[in-house]
């Protein structure tokens, strides 16, 4: 199979879609709400929320999306890979979409409100032409589900640790005792 270089763009925050179809976020399809009150809930997006707002964006794990179906100009994306960042973003600078964290964000924003000055309304993104496709770059347990017999496990690290992280856990897992012992 050739190398293919997946297109990078910059789209506005209001473009991006959550995975609604992503097994790990366990909402009705067309509930984003649902599925925001759930990755805040779940998977510590006030945290990365935090993390944004004190460290600044860094888009070195550039979200993975791919075209919605829609005709809209610009078009609309679905996050593959990047829910969490995504959802914290979106939060800033709206918190009104998180009711029940809502006085959280508030509190954040107005804790680092310089910072929140320099918040990105637009970010770049790898745009797969479908999920096939992103599924080759994507890690194991992104696009896996349990339920449809593919590699996710609860072997495997947090879903809140970052696709680098579990990269060197997989990779960890391969080496002896004795190499990692030997700073190999």
């Amino acid at each position: 199979m050739a190398y293919e270089q997946l297109p990078i763009v910059e789209v506005e925050l209001s473009r991006l879609l959550l995975d609604l179809e992503n097994y790990r976020i366990p909402t009705r399809r067309d509930d984003e709400a649902g599925a925001l009150k759930y990755l805040f809930a779940s998977e510590d997006v006030l945290g990365a929320a935090r993390l944004i707002l004190r460290d600044g964006y860094f888009d070195n794990e550039v979200p993975i999306v791919i075209a919605a179906e829609s005709r809209d100009e610009p078009p609309s994306y679905i996050v593959l890979e990047g829910n969490r960042r995504v959802s914290a973003l979106k939060a800033l600078y709206d918190p009104t979409i998180v009711p029940g964290h809502e006085a959280e964000v508030r509190s954040l924003l107005k804790r680092y409100a310089v910072e929140a000055e320099n918040l990105p309304e637009r970010i770049r993104v790898i745009v797969a032409p479908d999920r096939a496709t992103a599924a080759r770059t994507l890690p194991d347990c992104t696009l896996a589900s349990p339920r449809s017999g593919g590699a996710a496990t609860n072997k495997q690290p947090s879903t809140t640790h970052s696709w680098t992280t579990r990269r060197l856990w997989r990779t960890s897992r391969r080496s002896t005792p004795m190499s990692r012992s030997q700073g190999s």
